[in-house]
């Protein structure tokens, strides 16, 4: 009976260390977020009933940001304008690894299909092995921060930090 106690206590920490640590995440991507410094620029945290985290304006630009947090060990693929996949799971390594858990970013869809007077912009953090998108049936491209996939922008957290002037222009 003490060990199932053990296991229930050791289960409970850490879920609450997993909280702790999204909640560090969190707070470490809004205090650079809100570190950009430019004219005209404004930075606005966005509510809960909106689809999208942020809104960027510069201007008369809007950019609306959403940010999705993946294992790093994962890979992206952009199948259509509102239907991305995550593959994850797989070592670090392996040489020609597949990845062995898939599951559709529904928590995105929402966000994907709201029409908005900008460009949308989605940020994986921490960051992810590569983000792919299908050209056609049979073939798939590297999606990079420069490039607009059905008119957005997808890319890591380094990428939207490092070349974030470029990225709103």
């Amino acid at each position: 009976m003490e060990w199932v106690i053990a296991v229930v206590v050791l289960i409970c920490l850490y879920h609450v260390f997993i909280f702790i640590q999204n909640s560090k995440n969190k707070k470490e991507v809004e205090e650079k977020i809100f570190s950009f410094k430019s004219e005209n620029l404004t930075i606005t945290k966005a509510s809960k009933q909106n689809k999208y985290d942020y809104l960027i304006t510069i201007g008369e630009n809007k950019y609306y940001l959403k940010m999705s947090y993946i294992p790093s060990n994962s890979c992206v693929t952009i199948n259509y304008k509102d239907t991305l996949v995550l593959r994850y799971g797989a070592k670090k390594g392996s040489f020609g690894r597949s990845y062995p858990k898939e599951r559709y970013m529904d928590e995105l869809v929402g966000f994907l299909n709201s029409k908005y007077n900008g460009k949308k912009i989605i940020v994986f953090y921490k960051s992810t092995e590569k983000i792919l998108k299908y050209l056609n049936e049979s073939d798939i491209g590297i999606v990079t921060y420069k490039d607009n996939p059905y008119d957005m922008k997808v890319m890591v957290y380094d990428d939207f930090i490092n070349h974030f002037d470029e990225i709103i222009q």
